[in-house]
């Protein structure tokens, strides 16, 4: 059992290892803190006794005193168990983050490379995603979620990837894990925790027999899955990017080639992108995508004016350059993917298409 502590007083932090079976009373050294030693904000990973005795429930709790010449010890439920485990940052010292490992309402644990930006103002931005993500908490008191979790200062750092795919040469980033020789050093940071086109399911195995095995002897399908393992290539290959495109009549496989291809990455439904999309949207795709692969459904649904731009945008793999409110430039969004899209005409003849 790991409960911490931590005194706004002398910006301690207290870690309390002691174990406790939850089916019996909890031990009377679990008590919350000593007059002296408050206000303070402690997280519970299990049952324990207040300064009157009563058990409360895990989770984060606020230690305070009343006013007064003779202040009396108050304790109020804040929200469920959160963990601080560790600062992140980026190579350049910038977009640091704070690792959360929170348990949701129905007792799972999650893990979330916050960005501290998101405790700026009020915080709000920050408790939508953690109230979205499950996590249990007073209304009343939600306020002070935000400064329970800027109050704690761990010692372990990690690396901050603000996108996925190679992250040095030896770790590829993915939103809810990274693989490779410092895996556990780096961790992918969004201000949104919701990435579902990336998932897993089933097992290798299931998935050589159901998807690769029957690509065997059809060119299309081997083309369009072994497509999708090119945009993991490309940094070590020193290659930009690569495109291709599929057309021909309908009914003839295009859809299904892209979908056996997305399987490696994800399940279709999330995972697919169309060209019915704007430059805008195209270009936060292909960063999503980084050192992956992007794909794009049915060419014909996508304006012919436009479609000109929208694949030098691609194929150059830089996005458009911004300002903030303050007119000063935001970071250029950057791109290295595999390139796999689909449709009846070539992308010549939709070009030349008239309205």
């Amino acid at each position: 059992m790991l409960s911490f502590c931590h005194n706004l007083k002398n910006n301690a932090i207290i870690n309390l290892s002691i174990a406790i079976n939850p089916e019996t009373t909890p031990p009377d050294a679990i008590i919350s803190p000593d007059i002296e030693h408050r206000p303070c904000y402690r997280c519970y990973n299990d049952f324990w006794k207040d300064c009157h005795g009563k058990t409360q429930k895990s989770g984060v709790w606020f230690h305070s005193t009343s006013k007064g010449d003779e202040p009396k010890p108050i304790d109020v439920f804040v929200c469920g168990e959160i963990l601080v485990i560790a600062t992140a940052r980026d190579k350049a010292g910038r977009s640091f983050g704070q690792v959360l490992r929170f348990k949701n309402k129905l007792g799972h644990w999650q893990t979330w490379n916050m960005p501290v930006r998101l405790l700026a103002g009020r915080g709000d931005e920050l408790l939508k995603e953690l109230f979205d993500m499950g996590l249990a908490f007073n209304y009343t008191k939600r306020g002070q979620i935000a400064a329970y979790i800027s109050s704690i200062h761990p010692t372990k750092t990690m690396w901050t990837a603000s996108q996925v795919g190679w992250f040095d040469s030896d770790n590829f980033v993915l939103p809810d894990t990274t693989i490779g020789k410092d895996s556990d050093g780096v961790l992918f940071q969004t201000e949104s925790n919701n990435h579902q086109e990336y998932s897993t399911a089933g097992t290798l195995g299931e998935w050589r027999s159901s998807v690769a095995a029957l690509c065997v002897g059809n060119p299309i399908m081997l083309f369009t899955v072994s497509t999708a393992f090119a945009g993991a290539l490309l940094k070590h290959c020193n290659m930009d990017g690569i495109g291709f495109h599929i057309f021909g009549d309908s009914s003839r496989g295009k859809t299904t080639g892209l979908k056996l291809a997305a399987s490696v990455w994800g399940n279709w439904e999330k995972y697919k992108r169309v060209w019915k999309s704007t430059s805008n949207g195209l270009e936060g795709a292909a960063a999503l995508f980084n050192d992956g692969l992007l794909t794009l459904d049915e060419i014909g649904d996508s304006d012919p004016k436009e479609l000109a731009d929208s694949l030098y945008l691609l194929g150059n793999g830089t996005g458009k350059q911004r300002a903030n409110v303050l007119g000063n430039a935001k970071a250029v969004k950057t791109w290295r993917t595999a390139i796999l899209s689909n449709g009846e005409k070539t992308i010549e003849a939709h070009k030349h298409r008239k309205a």
